[in-house]
């Protein structure tokens, strides 16, 4: 039997009193016979009209209404990286439209920037693969909005719940000497971490990716490994590249320890901006 250490959650963050970031979604059935995710036509049409005078400014301004936790978070030049870098992505596939990359980049804050090729989530580069390129926005949207309840409830209640938790828990998580064998190490620090997310992924082959991604950044000791994993089951398997955390992109080439202090800092950036305000605006 595993034994998993002691692990004390932030549930109370699920009672922000913040309004669900669902609710600016409204799912529908068309007739392909799916559900998908709409953006709202009062949304789309200000987006386009603003997009004619600046894609950049309207996409900004896009991420504020809809996003300000992260927003707040990233700030105005992480902010700026993050849309040109969706925008390269949702090219690289295909995206053309207005509609269609605006989706693209709503995905982004809720996936990670880089979700198109993270192994927690196969479904987005099968259903990017697709070569009928006039359904993979709807496709795509609804698989993301399943897999979004599913993991980060309908508030981002147990997303933020796992932020607190590794801002309170990491440290010790990653210092445990109580159990020795480290596979079983890793799997009760994920799932105490985030249970829900644990609970919907095979984190094998996470974990097994996030050893080779520590031994590229010569991260060879169990602290490194473990800190690598954790961060790509938090943020997202590209957290060392996304542009909605770039303090990571440094810090995890100058060891474990300076990662770990990185990893403290973005932490408590991201817990402390998420009470300053909305989480989210209505659709």
């Amino acid at each position: 039997m595993d034994v998993y250490p002691p692990c004390h959650r932030g549930t109370h963050a699920r009672r922000t009193g913040s309004r669900s970031y669902l609710g600016k979604w409204r799912s529908s059935t068309h007739e392909e016979g799916y559900s998908v995710i709409q953006i709202s036509k009062r949304s789309m049409e200000a987006f386009e009209r603003e997009a004619s005078h600046s894609s950049q400014l309207a996409m900004a301004a896009h991420y504020r209404d809809f996003f300000p936790w992260h927003s707040r978070a990233w700030g105005l030049e992480a902010t700026a990286k993050v849309i040109e870098h969706g925008r390269e992505r949702a090219a690289r596939h295909g995206f053309e439209t207005h509609r269609d990359v605006c989706l693209y980049l709503t995905l982004l804050p809720l996936l990670g920037s880089w979700f198109d090729e993270d192994a927690q989530l196969p479904w987005a580069g099968q259903i990017l693969a697709d070569e009928n390129r006039s359904v993979r926005a709807h496709h795509l949207a609804s698989r993301a909005l399943s897999h979004v309840v599913r993991v980060q409830g309908s508030d981002y209640g147990e997303f933020l719940a796992a932020l607190m938790t590794a801002r309170k828990e990491l440290v010790g998580l990653l210092e445990d000497r109580t159990i020795a064998d480290g596979r079983t190490h890793v799997r009760g620090m994920l799932r105490c971490l985030w249970p829900r997310k644990y609970e919907a992924h095979k984190v094998s082959t996470l974990i097994q990716e996030g050893l080779v991604r520590a031994s590229e950044h010569r991260l060879s000791n169990r602290r490194g490994q473990f800190l690598v994993i954790a961060l790509m089951f938090l943020f997202g398997t590209g957290f060392d590249r996304d542009p909605q955390f770039p303090t990571f992109a440094e810090s995890v080439k100058l060891g474990p320890d300076a990662l770990q202090i990185a990893t403290l800092e973005v932490l408590e950036r991201w817990v402390a901006t998420s009470h300053e305000g909305g989480h989210h605006a209505e659709w």
